[in-house]
């Protein structure tokens, strides 16, 4: 029996359909499995916290310079009179210092001092006391060598008293010079200071006054019906 051609093309162009549906359908297979998982909004909002505590450190705000000349002015005195203060209690610390260096220095030679003139003047008067038991032919030697004696402790204890006193005024001095220099360098500090800031001063003092000059002609231009500015 033979089967007609228009039935055998039909059965072609089903199998072909069914073909193609079958490949769709494996692709679209294909295409869920390789899809990645939904995100987790758990995760996300749990990491969200930590990334803004991590905050950058707020910056010290700067100190804001007068942007007119009585406001400099006003700044600069302000500034000026803090480092006089400054340096003044340094002054007065320094001074401080010294003197109570120098009236523990010489409070030590006050009492060596008294210890001395005490201890010569208790020889002097047991030699009086022994005086009376010499011999009348041994006084003028025993009177020559007690002189000898507290001649040579005299000449002793004023060297010493002395060298005390040059070791003293030499470093003394030297914290002076020393203490000089720095006042002569804050001094000329202050000078090189004053002559900057002035410069920042008559400058915006002198742009003030151009700006109010322009202002003054634009008015009297606009008076007079001219057109503004130049």
């Amino acid at each position: 029996m033979r089967i007609p051609t228009t039935l055998l093309a039909a059965l072609f162009c089903a199998l072909a359909a069914a073909q193609v549906h079958a490949q769709g359908s494996t692709r679209g297979a294909s295409r869920t499995k390789a899809a990645p998982p939904p995100a987790d909004d758990t995760v996300a909002e749990d990491e969200a916290p930590a990334e803004e505590e991590e905050e950058a450190p707020k910056a010290k705000p700067k100190k804001r310079k007068a942007s007119d000349g009585k406001g400099m002015v006003e700044e600069y005195l302000r500034d000026r009179l803090t480092v006089a203060q400054k340096n003044h209690h340094d002054q007065k610390a320094f001074g401080a210092k010294v003197s109570e260096r120098w009236d523990k220095f010489f409070a030590e030679l006050y009492d060596d001092r008294k210890r001395f003139e005490t201890s010569i003047a208790r020889q002097r008067l047991n030699l009086f006391e022994t005086m009376t038991s010499v011999g009348p032919g041994y006084r003028d030697q025993a009177v020559s060598d007690f002189e000898r004696m507290q001649g040579t402790m005299l000449k002793s204890f004023e060297g010493s008293q002395k060298q005390k006193m040059d070791e003293f005024f030499g470093r003394l001095l030297e914290d002076y010079k020393g203490y000089f220099v720095e006042q002569d360098r804050k001094r000329a500090e202050l000078v090189t200071s004053s002559v900057e800031a002035w410069k920042d001063q008559r400058e915006i003092t002198s742009a003030a006054d151009k700006a109010e000059t322009k202002k003054r002609k634009d008015k009297e231009k606009d008076a007079l019906g001219l057109p503004a500015g130049g």
